[in-house]
């Protein structure tokens, strides 16, 4: 990207370069300046040679932004309806050079450390929806009128995945009183981005392009596995896709846009160095199976499958189904934004992930309008070498 710039007779320049990306203080040590000093040769660069600079808020880091980069941007200026087919073009052009980058590092593996006596603590997230916005009116006793306050949008999307991670983490300090604690997973369900053209006039309820959601969403979930990674022995991260990740609904899974989210999170944590993060994610399937402290566990998006699991009859048998066709010992899924925790035939818990948006328009529509003043985020649990599921809490925003 700056092959093309003459930095001959200035090494200093070409040596701020070669760390990036970074923060200004990792520089500031690495080159043995001050903070002042980095961000006069990042100036010289942008104004004397026309390096394009640009700042990731997310990560706090400086990096080369490359022709895709200002592609994205400039599109993110113009009109939702009118950026759809160039945004997914250049999405798409990203995922291929992603993969062909990906296919030159090492992997992010890392064994399960399972010591004895101790627990593996779990996290499920999904249907974040990266790109929505909501908004409510509501009486306001103090107004003494109707008010719209916006309830969701990327902003408030990237502080709910956040608090998501705060409470989890309390909880983990509250459990540690009874047990001890060495892996932590981390599973997300799909639908982190939401998508363009899933259902008729969508457009209406984003807020933000696709290209806009993807990033909104790997600096959000970034932040949240890192913090993960830092506070266990190891990090275990699974996801899958969900249907919104999709530009349009007859759209291949190869093209999921959540899968671009993995990949980018995948990238950006194998550039971090982080040595203790196992990533696995699947592309062919909406489903994906893995194994913890000995158990099988079964993770799909829910979109093929009714909202309940076993409060009806035929849900009922077509988990019995799931059960005979996969074997697991435990499962969960998103989709139906609605939290609940049952067990096929007493036996095998079902955990039914929440969203942390909330309802807009068409739960109202169909009847089941959503009149809560909080959301619940998501589920955290325990996993032992005795059980698959020791305990369980249902995490919200208050």
């Amino acid at each position: 990207m700056t092959d093309d710039v003459d930095l001959s007779e200035a090494p200093r320049l070409r040596e701020y370069l070669s760390h990036l990306p970074a923060s200004t203080p990792s520089v500031a040590e690495e080159m043995d300046v001050a903070e002042s000093t980095v961000e006069g040769y990042r100036n010289r660069l942008q104004e004397t040679h026309d390096v394009d600079l640009a700042y990731d808020r997310e990560a706090n880091q400086w990096f080369i932004a490359d022709d895709r980069a200002t592609q994205l941007r400039t599109l993110s200026t113009r009109s939702k309806q009118s950026i759809t087919r160039e945004a997914t073009e250049i999405i798409e052009d990203e995922k291929r050079t992603l993969m062909r980058r990906l296919r030159r590092t090492e992997p992010l593996e890392a064994e399960p450390v399972e010591e004895d006596e101790s627990e593996t603590f779990c996290l499920i997230l999904g249907d974040t929806h990266f790109g929505d916005a909501v908004e409510k009116e509501y009486w306001d006793d103090d107004e003494g009128e109707y008010v719209t306050s916006r309830v969701y949008g990327p902003s408030i999307a990237a502080d709910k995945v956040a608090t998501f991670g705060r409470k989890a983490l309390q909880i983990r300090d509250h459990m540690s009183s009874v047990t001890s604690f060495d892996d932590c997973y981390l599973f997300l369900l799909g639908d982190l981005a939401t998508g363009e053209h899933v259902y008729d006039e969508q457009w209406r309820d984003i807020e933000i392009p696709l290209n806009e959601q993807v990033e909104e969403s790997v600096g959000a979930l970034y932040q949240l596995s890192v913090t993960l990674a830092e506070e266990f022995d190891t990090l275990q991260v699974r996801g899958v896709p969900g249907n919104h990740g999709t530009a349009k609904p007859s759209a291949a899974i190869g093209a999921n846009t959540d899968l671009l989210t993995y990949s980018w999170l995948d990238d950006r944590l194998r550039d971090s160095g982080y040595e203790n993060v196992d990533f696995r994610t699947t592309e062919q399937h909406k489903h994906l199976n893995t194994i913890v402290r000995g158990w099988r566990y079964h993770v799909r998006h829910g979109d093929d499958e009714k909202e309940h699991v076993d409060e009806t009859a035929s849900s009922a048998r077509d988990w019995r189904g799931l059960v005979d066709e996969f074997d697991f010992h435990v499962a969960m899924k998103g989709h139906h934004h609605s939290p609940a925790y049952h067990k096929v035939m007493n036996k095998y818990p079902v955990f039914s992930a929440p969203s942390p948006k909330m309802g807009g328009e068409f739960p109202s529509r169909i009847g089941q309008p959503d009149v809560s003043r909080h959301a619940d985020l998501g589920w955290v649990f325990g996993v032992s070498d005795q059980r698959p599921v020791t305990w369980q809490f249902l995490l919200d925003d208050q």
